[in-house]
């Protein structure tokens, strides 16, 4: 059963998938909840099970303990026959691009989302959400607006009380374990940049070409390296994105720390 107790210990702890020790981080919005019959009782299972087996705000998607998640609608782009998320495919392009300094194909992307992606495990790339609670659509708040929590009454004031405090407790963690990269990705609105730079610490600067339709930024401090990409959805092409790449891949280091 769903109470408001477990909603409010998702917003203030919850964080992802995978190992926050892992190098490289990918942090998005938040997670979508993909069920396409929009069932709650499956919602309900995935907020009882991360609730069940978080530790340090990370569900371990261990493909070694698969039988005990490949239920979940949330955990299926881990599984072994899984199709691309498209969510995701940029931001795996752009780390194996900058890990290996060769373009990967849709089957590496792929190969790299079902067998080690979220995997704490392996600990290799880390998925994490700046909000916390898994929705149908950015549309869609009707199962949350109905618990006793003043500040779920909407989408919008749910933003307005928890991102700025989920963006401080974010930089807090990156202080802690220092990623070697943190690859952040978000609407072609640039909306939520001011979070990526309030975790950042500091601006981050256009890194891409002029030309880009989209702006990407970049900066670094001593122990990590921030990327800022658009979602696939805004229509970023290859090209421009491993020209990003080429721009920053000297400033990178992942030697010595990705296997």
């Amino acid at each position: 059963m769903i109470t408001s107790e477990l909603i409010k210990n998702r917003i203030n702890n919850f964080w992802g998938y995978g190992n926050l020790k892992s190098p490289v981080w990918f942090i998005g919005i938040e997670e979508r909840f993909d069920d396409k019959k929009h069932d709650i009782k499956i919602l309900e299972k995935q907020l009882l099970y991360s609730d069940k087996y978080m530790k340090n705000g990370m569900v371990n998607a261990s493909r070694s303990n698969l039988s005990k998640w490949r239920h979940l609608p949330n955990m299926e782009p881990f599984l072994p026959n899984a199709e691309l998320q498209k969510t995701w495919r940029l931001p795996i392009s752009l780390y194996l691009y900058l890990k290996n300094n060769i373009r990967p194909d849709n089957n590496n992307i792929l190969s790299f989302q079902r067998d080690i992606l979220s995997d704490g495990d392996m600990n290799e790339a880390a998925t994490l959400e700046l909000s916390s609670l898994p929705a149908f659509s950015v549309k869609d708040w009707s199962f949350y607006n109905k618990y006793d929590i003043p500040e779920l009454k909407s989408r919008n004031i749910y933003q307005k009380h928890y991102l700025s405090k989920r963006a401080e407790s974010l930089k807090k963690l990156v202080d802690i374990y220092k990623p070697k990269l943190v690859i952040f990705y978000s609407s072609n609105k640039n909306t939520h940049l001011p979070r990526w730079t309030e975790i950042v610490g500091e601006r981050l600067c256009i890194a891409s070409d002029k030309n880009n339709r989209l702006p990407m930024y970049f900066n670094k401090n001593k122990n990590t390296s921030f990327c800022v990409i658009p979602q696939p959805a805004a229509g970023v092409s290859y090209d421009e994105l491993y020209k990003y790449a080429d721009r920053i891949k000297s400033k990178i280091n992942l030697k010595n720390k990705i296997r």
